[in-house]
Parts: C-alpha cells; structure tokens; sequence
C-alpha cells in the first residue's frame, strides 16, 4: 500500500516525515488502534472509537477528528490505494505532538496523526504460547490503554519466538493471567464457563474481547474474574482474541496445557464469522 494519511493529507510512503521533536519519537508517548475492514464495512468502529476516547481521557492526547470523519479518511485511504482484498487492516497512530525538550508538553501542543493500510492475511492454524518472564503491571494507567510504548510486548514476544511459540501470556504482578502480548485471553472451564481477565487485573479492553462478552452472553456464562495459573492448567480449552485474527485456538502452552479438541472454540469461531457477515449487534 503506497499511500498513507498524515493530518488529513494523502501523502506517498516515501515522502512521509515524522518530526526528530515529536514526543511519539521521543518519549513514546502516543496511542493506536489496529482496525480490521471487511468487505469496505468496518464491524467494529464503535468498539475502536470507544477504546480510542478512553485512551484519550487517560493519557491527555487530543483526538483530533471525529468518529465520521475518521471512517471517512479510512475509505478515502482505501479508495487512494485502489485496495479491494476481502479483508483489510488500518494502523491508526495518534502521538500527542510536537515539543522539543521536556517530560511534560506545553498546553497549547497539537496532536499527530497517521493511518496506514495493509492487507489482513491470516493463518488459520491454532497457535502455541508460553507463560513470559514479563510481567504486566496492573497498577498503571498504560494498562488500559492501546499506548505505542511497547516494548514489554516486544520483549514477551521475542521470548516466545525463542521458544518456537506463537504468542506469550503475560502475568500481572499478583501472578495471575493478565492478557498475551497482542492478544486478550479466554479459557474453558469443565463446566463450559468462558473466562477472560478482569480489565483491573492488567487486561487491555480488547475490542473482540469486548465483542465476544457483549453478542454471546445471552447463550453463554462469561465471567470476568481473576484468573491463577491453576485456573489455565485445569482448563478444557485456551483461545486468544484481537481485532484482526478474530478467536485463535491454542494447543499448547509449555509444559502444563494440551488440548487437541477444542469444540467450544471452533463453535465460537463460527459465530464470531457469522457476526462479521451478517452485522454486529
């Protein structure tokens, strides 16, 4: 994809510049949404856009359009970049500005923002994890929010791969199940219960997470619970969520989690898919 949006402006990839002096660059201190688009629709612009003033509220970062006008620069992206795959994916980044030296940024500081596009190619293969040595803080305001400070993702991802893993779990500082590193955490109980972290305990507000507890709740028990690692070694089933692969089934994690058969997950995937198809709501 050859073009990007920068502050309202079409611009090509190559002639794209970021100010040495912006304190995305500088400081990390900005926030993102990753938004997946079927069929020219995007199912979960409520959700994002949600997430997106939440994050704005906590972090002091102007949201510098509206929810129409960003659905508009998305399909006006897409319609520059003559992009017409089934499913696409938007990067949003907004940093909150210029400022050249200093940890807090002067009153009058106006934000940046970029969008990017790309095609949304998935492995429909069930994935592996692991139980990371980072840990999630679940005392910080960052917990909550979708922040381009990344890093403690990056490091948990890497020790995955190291390990030949797909994703890694992260802990909070308790010792119990926080979320993986680009993904939200669900487990099947014997008794058929979905289970996910509670957003206190260090759990981004996924939006399919949110999703998920918002459309199936009527026909299935989801609780929002704290949840040990004994809860994860004594599950039936483990599947992971974010807004562009959707319900991904785990296999294996380390030593302690191994499940071949994972009927509630494929059940929940097919109704995820219908939900994509026929309309959120």
């Amino acid at each position: 994809m050859k073009k990007v949006i920068h502050n309202n402006k079409v611009c090509s990839i190559n002639d794209f510049n970021i100010s040495i002096f912006d304190r995305g660059l500088t400081l990390g201190s900005g926030i993102f949404e990753t938004i997946m688009i079927t069929k020219k629709s995007i199912p979960f612009l409520d959700y994002h856009w949600d997430r997106l003033i939440t994050s704005g509220k906590i972090t002091g970062i102007k949201i510098p359009f509206s929810k129409n006008e960003l659905e508009k620069t998305i399909f006006e992206l897409i319609s520059h970049n003559d992009a017409s795959a089934y499913e696409l994916g938007v990067r949003l980044t907004i940093t909150e500005g210029i400022a050249e030296r200093g940890i807090l940024a002067p009153d009058d500081i106006e934000p940046n923002f970029f969008i990017t596009l790309f095609e949304n190619v998935q492995n429909n293969l069930p994935w592996t994890a692991i139980i990371s040595s980072v840990r999630r803080n679940e005392g910080s305001p960052t917990s909550m929010v979708k922040s381009i400070s990344y890093m403690d993702n990056i490091f948990a991802k890497k020790e995955a791969a190291e390990k030949n893993a797909n994703e890694a779990i992260l802990l909070n500082n308790k010792g119990h199940i926080a979320e993986g590193a680009i993904s939200n955490i669900f487990l099947v109980s014997k008794q058929g219960t979905l289970l996910t972290p509670r957003i206190e305990d260090g759990a981004l507000p996924g939006v399919t997470r949110r999703t998920i507890i918002d459309n199936f709740s009527k026909d299935e028990v989801i609780e929002e619970k704290t949840i040990t690692l004994n809860d994860l070694i004594n599950a039936e089933e483990v599947f992971l969520t974010n807004a562009l692969m959707g319900i991904k089934e785990i296999t294996k994690i380390d030593s302690f989690f191994e499940s071949k058969s994972n009927p509630k997950t494929t059940s929940l995937k097919n109704r995820f898919a219908n939900l994509l198809k026929n309309g959120i709501g």
